[in-house]
């Protein structure tokens, strides 16, 4: 069946060109389907397609009910993070509280290390004199044994004299050793 003439020559060039349309558009909505995009929703925004969807449009009354939802939640969640606030300030308040309560009680004990540190003191004058009245050597023998700062708190109590019987006593690096000790104390 043969055509007339001049409205198949326009016909034929138009189906073409409605046939590309409709391939372009088809293809161009399974890319952006394809990439994530709600090309339904997008398209019911064209003033053109919007005609076609005219009886699916979301009610207002819907917008405001999942507005009204949302705001719900941010408020639940507003309120869940105040209450975690205070608890933490609470927290922070009992730390507070226990800081100070320790450092009153160190004050306390303060006093009690200066009468201690002279108690402390008063021993170490009287072992001091015993050592000095003891034969050298078993002083010395006795004094290697201890600690450095205690060795050198019984040594700098002693007189000149005793002190110097007990370190000819002693093992020439300990003499040595509590002997420097002894001069960076004075």
């Amino acid at each position: 069946m043969k055509e007339s003439g001049t409205a198949g020559k326009v016909v034929k060039p138009l189906m073409v060109v409605f046939v590309v349309l409709i391939i372009a558009a088809a293809s161009l909505s399974a890319y952006f389907m394809w990439n994530g995009t709600d090309v339904v929703n997008w398209g019911k925004r064209l003033p053109v397609v919007s005609y076609f969807f005219a009886g699916s449009k979301e009610p207002e009354e819907q917008t405001l009910s999942s507005a009204q939802s949302l705001a719900t939640k941010q408020k639940e969640r507003i309120d869940g993070l105040q209450q975690k606030l205070a608890a933490k300030q609470e927290e922070i308040n009992q730390l507070k509280s226990e800081v100070e309560r320790l450092e009153a009680k160190s004050e306390q004990k303060e006093p009690t290390s200066t009468t201690d540190a002279a108690s402390k003191s008063k021993g170490f004058d009287e072992v001091s004199k015993i050592y000095g009245d003891m034969a050298p050597d078993d002083a010395a023998s006795i004094i290697s044994e201890m600690k450095n700062s205690d060795a050198v708190q019984v040594l700098s109590r002693m007189k000149p004299d005793a002190l110097a019987l007990i370190l000819a006593e002693m093992k020439p690096k300990r003499a040595a050793k509590l002997t420097l000790l002894l001069a960076n104390e004075s």
